[in-house]
């Protein structure tokens, strides 16, 4: 048996028609700073559609830190304490019986050839699931 890939636009905020055989969801740069945080509930609300139909497909996120004003803070307990971005849409998710988990974080690297300087982006990898202890919302 082979495996198959096929990438497909899902537009959250439209109410767009959910595809319902996926085993994978593959997002990356999809948290948003809004004031009301409707962007970051609607894509919450289509995550928990998507994890509660078969066949209980693996959500997995790409998220690069970009809040802070002094980058590189090594003063911080966890590389993301600080990320607004992160932490609305670890909000909404909570709101729809959702939870965060951390798969891979790496702070940046420095790197330095001659006299320019150049950093490794500030990425965290997480996987959306669904919180076994959260009320059904």
């Amino acid at each position: 048996a082979g495996s198959s890939v096929e990438a497909r636009r899902l537009r959250w905020e439209e109410h767009s028609p959910l595809p319902r055989d996926a085993d994978l969801i593959i997002a990356s740069d999809v948290w948003y700073r809004h004031a009301d945080g409707a962007a970051n509930a609607a894509l919450a609300r289509t995550l928990r559609e998507l994890l509660d139909q078969p066949p209980k497909p693996r959500a997995i996120v790409a998220h690069e830190h970009r809040s802070r004003e002094a980058p590189f803070d090594a003063t911080l307990p966890r590389w993301d304490a600080d990320d607004e971005l992160l932490e609305a849409f670890a909000a909404a998710a909570r709101e729809h019986g959702l939870r965060l988990e951390g798969l891979w974080s790496r702070r940046p690297r420095c790197h330095v050839r001659g006299s320019f300087r150049s950093w490794d982006a500030d990425v965290s990898i997480v996987e959306v699931v669904r919180d076994p202890d959260a009320a059904d919302g």
